[in-house]
């Protein structure tokens, strides 16, 4: 009788490890726990209460093996659901917009390009990933009202001398990855494609979502002598005075996806 206390004791013992670590199991289970608590109490109960040694020993390997079993669905489940979780949606092309802008010694010039395609991966209200192609043969000036002197600017932007929109008519930008910065920001690292020539740039976003919509704005900066863009650049040609044109331009993204 002494033997089977003690027994039952280690038994009642081993059970509790058993219980406890399957409710932590359970409790990474999306669904309600209380449904299993509410049949197998009288289970648990059991094992708190000493009687014949054999029965307990059969139940506490019946519920070892059931929370060995829910722990591996728990792991071999997590990260599928989790992959699931995040939805890619298109960028609508017509409520999107960029704009580009430049600086000279002189003063600045601005305009749009087109937007020909564009996605952004989300879970929930998460930014996770996104990429978008814009139109550089098609970009405009809309800063300049003359219009002989906008055709002439237009024509050198889309020349050899800056995008050679006839041998590179478009321009890609893939997102590598997304740091949360609190709030709707996060700061983006990704891969701008100009010119056939792929370089790294990051900047902040502000990201918003509603029930209809997911809407994406950053301002990127970009160093145009990294994608062989060196027109009077003091970089790479002296004496230019008041005809220098700074290195740095600037995209303006504006992305909307609809849900």
């Amino acid at each position: 009788m002494r033997a089977c206390k003690i027994q039952t004791k280690i038994v009642q013992d081993f059970a509790y490890q058993v219980v406890i670590g399957l409710v932590q199991c359970i409790g990474h289970v999306k669904s309600c726990p209380f449904t299993f608590f509410k049949h197998h109490i009288p289970y648990i109960y059991t094992f708190f209460n000493p009687f014949n040694c054999q029965t307990i020993m059969k139940k506490v390997i019946l519920f070892a093996l059931v929370g060995l079993f829910v722990n591996s669905a728990v792991i071999a489940g997590g990260p599928e659901k989790s992959k699931a979780a995040d939805k890619t949606l298109a960028v609508d092309s017509k409520s999107s917009k960029i704009t580009w802008g430049a600086k000279k010694v002189t003063g600045t010039h601005a305009g749009q390009i087109p937007l020909n395609s564009g996605s952004l991966i989300v879970d929930g209200a998460k930014l996770k990933g996104g990429s978008f192609v814009f139109d550089v043969k098609n970009l405009t000036v809309t800063d300049v009202t003359d219009a002989e002197m906008n055709g002439k600017l237009t024509g050198h932007l889309k020349s050899p001398d800056f995008f050679s929109v006839e041998a590179h008519p478009q321009a890609k930008f893939v997102i590598t990855s997304v740091t949360p910065k609190g709030g709707d920001v996060y700061e983006v690292a990704g891969k701008l494609t100009i010119k056939g020539i792929t370089d790294e740039v990051k900047f902040p976003a502000t990201v918003k979502s509603d029930s209809k919509k997911v809407t994406a704005d950053a301002k990127i900066v970009v160093d145009r002598t990294k994608y062989d863009i060196k027109f009077r650049s003091k970089n790479f040609f002296e004496n230019l005075g008041d005809k220098a044109i700074e290195n740095d331009f600037t995209l303006d993204v504006n992305l909307v996806a609809n849900k």
